[in-house]
């Protein structure tokens, strides 16, 4: 009996003394687990539990597009590292295995730097974010600048290369050669919707490197009219291309409050562009031989130069390519394709920081993702963006915004500004053209400055206003040619036409045309508003001459004064402002506009 009451107790002792030490052994982890959750933040990334559900022994994890991955990364950031300017992250990794049994394990805690440890990173804000992005979008406007160069230098150069080509007195292929770009920047336009939606931003104006830089070797060495006519078709395709991926690529990686300064850099690349190639073609001008004789060591091939002019064109067609290489991919664009990893380092190297936080409407970046990942297509079709109501609105709104731009006229008063300058009393007709291009640069150069602060839709209308208020001048002055007064009226209401359009219509239709559309349909509604833009261009090229000879430039000017007047109504009552908001807060305003 005592042996057997001594083992009773002994197991007694020895119970309670097991029940102490996992007893304190649970109040210490418990302890240090409240202690670590009062230093550290929590980013939890979504978990779910197939089977038999139990009561989480973690915090509620939210859900995300991260569940697509077979192991899920959940990282913690301590506040005393980030007091002390360093950051850490715990890296800890759910076991696919354990979602199988019914409940959440993690299998393994490292801690240490990682790659994803940036998903929580402070984004960068002001000067220092607009100097981050910076680059990158001034990569991409090399196309926008060679989308100038190519339109601008066959103008000054165009007899010389038809003695050349022993086409002179030719004058439909003379007019061929400055067209055919045209057709062909339609349909490169129209492809790249496609192209963008499949190969990502970044890809494609790599390769869109290509046909400009194939396009303009062709029409350097080019020694018929075929070989010159095909050279400037594979260039066209380069422009077509360049001008709807450009301001496509740049609204989607601009901060919302630096979204309108960016955006008009892409005008001013072409306006750039088109200006150096006018430039190049001064040795053309009439009176280059007195300035030749007068300065020894200007010596030019006046018979050859042309082709240096197009060789000048690769130089920044080969840097695009390269550099393209080397520039981030678009974040919206790997979202929208599930490539969260990757979208998140993007959004680091242009922004600081990830979009992983809630936007201002209280939804988060991540949820956004998921619901546009549950969709069969990510990319909407051509069906679906011209007609289905909740982005048709978006899409012929872009369309629309770029029949304004032409038929209020600007490549018509670009066409008809040499003999206005002459009437003006200036013979200079290269003079007069870099005239053009100089205050179109200056126009361009305040709607950087205030575009993001006045906003697209007062900027729009008043510019649309100065531009018919411009049109009616000059439509006045062709009523009277006779009158001295006439020649300078003529002169000074065409550059501040060009400056008119320079501030508003010229920057801000791309970029509405951007900013207007959602995720699903951004990629074709730019094809289709670039497609209208040259489609519209060409019309107002070939149409322009023969209704001024058959009606009068003064009616012309007159019907110029009422299309910008219509339009600047119309973009009060149908335009919304995008200034500062986000691609999800322009979604919900258009869906209920």
């Amino acid at each position: 009996k005592h042996t057997s009451s001594q083992k009773v107790l002994k197991h007694e002792k020895s119970t309670r003394a097991f029940r102490f030490s996992f007893t304190s052994r649970r109040s210490h982890t418990l302890s240090n687990m409240q202690t670590a959750a009062a230093t550290t933040k929590v980013v939890w990334t979504s978990g779910f539990a197939t089977g038999r559900k139990q009561k989480p022994r973690l915090p509620p994890i939210r859900s995300s597009s991260s569940l697509l991955h077979p192991r899920r990364r959940v990282t913690v950031k301590n506040n005393d590292f980030e007091n002390n300017n360093k950051s850490s992250s715990l890296s800890c990794m759910v076991a696919t295995s354990a979602l199988f049994r019914g409940r959440t394990m993690l299998s393994r805690a490292n801690v240490g730097n990682h790659d994803s440890a940036s998903d929580s990173a402070t984004p960068l804000e002001g000067k220092a974010l607009f100097d981050n992005v910076l680059p990158a979008v001034l990569v991409a406007c090399i196309g926008s600048f060679l989308f100038g160069f190519h339109l601008g230098i066959v103008n000054p150069a165009l007899n010389a290369i038809s003695s050349s080509l022993d086409i002179a007195t030719n004058a439909p292929l003379k007019s061929a050669i400055v067209s055919i770009i045209l057709a062909f920047a339609a349909v490169g336009s129209l492809l790249t919707g496609p192209l963008a939606d499949t190969l990502g931003r970044r890809s494609s104006l790599t390769f869109c490197a290509a046909p400009l830089l194939v396009g303009a070797a062709m029409c350097a060495q080019a020694n018929s009219i075929g070989e010159m006519l095909v050279g400037r078709a594979i260039s066209g395709l380069g422009v077509g291309i360049a001008s709807n991926l450009v301001p496509l690529y740049v609204t989607e990686i601009s901060p919302e409050n630096f979204r309108g300064t960016l955006g008009s850099l892409v005008q001013l690349s072409i306006c750039v562009g088109i200006l150096v190639a006018v430039l190049l073609g001064i040795p053309y001008d009439p009176s280059f031989p007195a300035l030749q004789e007068s300065v020894s060591f200007l010596k030019f091939d006046f018979e050859t130069w042309w082709r240096s002019m197009f060789y000048v064109a690769g130089m920044p067609a080969l840097l695009m390519g390269f550099a393209g290489k080397v520039i981030p991919e678009s974040p919206k664009w790997l979202r929208s394709r599930g490539r969260i990893e990757e979208a998140v380092k993007a959004e680091n190297l242009l922004w600081g920081g990830s979009e992983i936080s809630s936007t201002s409407d209280g939804t988060s970046r991540n949820d956004q993702s998921e619901t546009l990942l549950k969709s069969e297509n990510v990319t909407a079709n051509w069906i679906e963006a011209l007609f289905d109501p909740r982005y048709r609105k978006g899409v012929w709104t872009g369309a629309l915004l770029f029949f304004a731009q032409q038929f209020a006229g600007i490549n018509a008063v670009i066409y008809f500004s040499t003999p206005l300058f002459a009437a003006a009393g200036l013979r200079n007709a290269v003079l007069g053209s870099v005239a053009v291009s100089a205050v179109n640069i200056c126009g361009t150069l305040v709607s950087t400055k205030v575009l993001d602060k006045s906003g697209r839709k007062p900027l729009l209308k008043k510019s649309f206003l100065g531009m018919g208020s411009c049109c009616i001048f000059l439509s006045l002055a062709a009523l009277n040619p006779t009158l001295t007064i006439s020649s300078y009226v003529s002169l000074f209401g065409t550059l501040l036409y060009i400056f008119a359009f320079g501030v508003g219509v010229g920057p801000i239709p791309g970029l509405l045309a951007g900013e207007l559309n959602s995720e699903r349909v951004r990629g074709k509604a730019m094809s289709f508003a670039f497609l209208s833009h040259w489609c519209f261009n060409f019309c107002i090229g070939q149409g322009f001459l023969p209704v001024v000879e058959k009606v009068g430039i003064s009616l012309v000017w007159s019907f110029f004064a009422a299309v910008c007047f219509i339009s600047s109504a119309l973009t009060h009552k149908y335009i919304i402002e995008t200034k500062g908001k986000s691609f999800s807060e322009i979604d919900k305003e258009m869906r209920v506009f």
